[in-house]
């Protein structure tokens, strides 16, 4: 069994998600552009996936934790492990039987518990599609961009089909949380 839930960026529901690269992470880098860039999305997921982890271990929950967050270069179908597990809330409740039934289009029931097993609503990044490939539309520059201007794709925490990954775009600038799913490393 492994649990998938949601968490608060920063444990802030006010501040935006978008992870921030300082210039002192990447100084020294002296890469070719294509893995200059493929180093920035590895910085930007891990810090995704450690806010995931930390909130996940605050709670008391055990084992690793991965945001399920795209961008339009890397999707999560790439990034976690496709379990032959129950995915299941942290009160125990089934949302997908195993991988294939979590992006098949439907879950069974909403992901709206966070890591302490509260309700929680609204809408979260994901940048992903129904069965885990990238949204092609926008992903807030790598989600390094709070911009009014740019886009990305955000699901529902009152969804159990297709939406709770892929409601609506929403503006960079708006701040939303992130879903987190356990992970078999």
């Amino acid at each position: 069994m492994l649990h998938i839930l949601f968490v608060q960026p920063f444990g802030d529901a006010h501040r935006p998600l978008n992870v921030r690269v300082s210039h002192n992470a990447l100084r020294g880098l002296a890469l070719p552009p294509r893995r200059f860039f493929t180093q920035l999305l590895k910085i930007i997921f891990e810090g995704a996936d450690a806010l995931c982890a930390s909130q996940a271990a605050a709670a008391g929950l055990k084992g690793d934790f991965a945001a399920w967050l795209s961008t339009s270069t890397t999707a999560v179908a790439e990034r976690v492990l496709h379990s032959s597990c129950n995915y299941t809330l942290v009160d125990s409740t089934w949302v997908a039987y195993d991988w294939e039934d979590l992006t098949d289009g439907d879950i069974w029931v909403p992901i709206n518990l966070d890591a302490n097993g509260v309700i929680q609503d609204g809408d979260v990044w994901t940048g992903t599609e129904p069965d885990g490939s990238s949204y092609e539309g926008g992903d807030c520059s790598g989600f390094t961009s709070a911009s009014s201007e740019l886009v990305s794709l955000a699901g529902s925490t009152e969804s159990n089909d297709a939406s709770w990954t892929a409601e609506q775009t929403q503006a960079c600038s708006t701040p939303l949380r992130l879903y987190c799913v356990q992970t078999l490393r």
